[in-house]
């Protein structure tokens, strides 16, 4: 330190000026008057002068020249007078050209050696910047749409923007602060909420979405907010502030409620009907399934002869009839239990070709009365996967089931089976009459029916495609389908397989 002021003590008038000249800061020494009697470089040019010596030429007044508002002159002079000093006191300036800036002054009184009152001596730090930036932030804060707040831990309001003034029912932000003296009380129509919101905000330091009902003070209605807020402390850590956004969503919550209701409406109705058709189908399950049997019986002459052979016909159609109105009634059933969302699985360790060996033995009979040729494009993956047995049964049958019923005789329906890395694709292929591609998602709807199958009157309810769907689904996986006018059909079954493990 002593060496330091041992150079200093060498210095010259020059390397004081030329260390004073370009300082960073302004420094002056005024008269009562505003007159300079010393001014550096960095004022001179802060002022808009090419130097001090320019400076000095003019010789203007303070108060005259650079003083945005002359009022503000007259306040420092009487803070002077009252404290012999001014920190950091904000001036709205004017170069000499007119161009507005801002400075943050700090100056002492100076006094002659009777103590009066002569002059000032000082410094100025342009701070344009940062007001700018301030007046930016200030012009956002009005401006946002969103409420703007900033609340004390203890549940006083401290800053309000001008949307949340008017989310309160106010008028002025004065008005609001004044009006609340405990959020938690006032504000919160469960006072419980505030607590909850000062627990969150205390062991995370932030929270986003939280939902309350609270007293529009104002009006003295309720409405439902949601606040994202962050924590602020002072330089010891201490908790000061809570500041963030608060949104009005009392209609958005509005309209959850009327889709919760909805909902809750749609799944009611769903089980009263899934209800309603499990008992119909008790119901009617007991004529048909006798209607079946006494047919069967009938069929196979068990108790004798029938005698004319016109009965023969008769009976097997009362036979065929019962025989689709049952298989109707269980495709119904289930996807109503499907819509109620009653279906559940009971999954298994299934082989694939197990799986397809049993639905080609219950397709077969249907195949051979249509003279359609049911197998294997090629020999199916050995490939293990998890799947309720009697629910894929169902979705195979289903689809080849299609497939075989709209074929020629001497038609073919082939399966197929692909492993990819994370799923199972089963395919039924056919050499059908084909399916325009526009007709694909419709197909997927309950009780659609293809325009080649409403054309050659061909028997069935429209279930089979969605019913095999939604199981699919069920299981984590799809039905696609595809195909081409006059050349055949593809549907796919996609079923997902188990991880791998290394």
């Amino acid at each position: 330190m002593s060496q330091l002021v041992a150079k200093a003590k060498g210095w010259t008038i020059e390397t004081y000026r030329e260390v004073i000249d370009n300082a960073g800061v302004g420094l002056f020494q005024t008269r009562l008057d505003g007159t300079y009697v010393f001014a550096n470089d960095t004022l001179a040019r802060m002022l808009g002068y090419l130097d001090a010596d320019a400076l000095f030429r003019d010789n203007p007044k303070v108060g005259d020249r650079f003083y945005a508002n002359r009022t503000q002159r007259d306040e420092f002079q009487a803070l002077m007078a009252q404290d012999g000093h001014v920190r950091d006191y904000l001036i709205q300036c004017r170069k000499i050209d007119g161009t507005g800036f801002w400075v943050s002054e700090t100056s002492n009184a100076m006094h002659d050696v009777h103590g009066t009152l002569i002059g000032y001596v000082g410094a100025l730090i342009d701070v344009t910047a940062r007001v700018q930036a301030e007046d930016s932030f200030a012009q956002l804060f009005d401006n946002m749409t969103e409420g703007v707040c900033r609340t004390t831990p203890d549940g006083r309001l401290v800053r309000a923007n001008p949307a949340l003034v008017r989310l309160m029912g106010f008028e002025t932000e004065r008005a609001l602060i004044e009006s609340i003296s405990d959020l938690g009380q006032q504000v919160y129509v469960d006072p419980s909420r505030r607590q909850t919101l000062v627990q969150l905000m205390t062991a995370r330091g932030e929270v986003a979405g939280f939902e309350s009902e609270v007293h529009r003070v104002g009006t003295g209605e309720t409405i439902w907010i949601s606040e994202t807020l962050r924590v602020l402390r002072d330089e010891h850590g201490v908790i000061r502030y809570y500041e963030g956004t608060v949104r009005d969503i009392t209609e958005q919550r509005a309209s959850y409620e009327q889709l919760r209701i909805a909902k809750e409406a749609a799944e009611n109705g769903h089980r009263s009907k899934a209800r309603f058709l499990a008992n119909i189908s008790h119901e009617l399950r007991t004529p048909l399934n006798s209607i079946i049997g006494f047919s069967e019986v009938m069929r196979t002459e068990l108790f004798g002869a029938l005698g004319s052979e016109k009965y023969r016909g008769y009976i097997e159609d009362m036979h065929n009839s019962a025989s689709m109105l049952l298989r109707l009634i269980d495709d119904i059933l289930e996807i109503a239990k499907q819509e109620a969302g009653q279906t559940a699985l009971s999954p298994e360790s299934i082989e694939l070709p197990d799986a397809l060996d049993r639905a080609i033995r219950v397709l077969r009979p249907r195949a051979e009365a249509r003279g359609v040729i049911l197998g294997y494009m090629a020999p199916p993956p050995a490939v293990t996967f998890n799947a309720d047995p009697n629910r894929l049964n169902q979705i195979l049958v289903n689809l080849a089931g299609n497939a075989i019923k709209f074929n020629q005789p001497g038609g073919h329906v082939r399966f197929a089976g692909h492993v990819h890395d994370d799923r199972l694709e089963i395919k039924v292929i056919d050499d059908g009459p084909g399916i325009d591609p526009r007709d694909v998602e419709r197909l997927f709807q309950p009780f659609e029916r293809s325009r080649d199958a409403q054309a050659r009157a061909v028997e069935g309810t429209g279930l089979g495609l969605p019913l095999a769907r939604d199981l699919a689904r069920l299981h984590g996986g799809d039905v696609l389908l595809t195909g081409e006018l006059g050349k055949g059909t593809t549907a796919t079954v996609i079923l997902p397989l188990p991880k791998r493990t290394l």
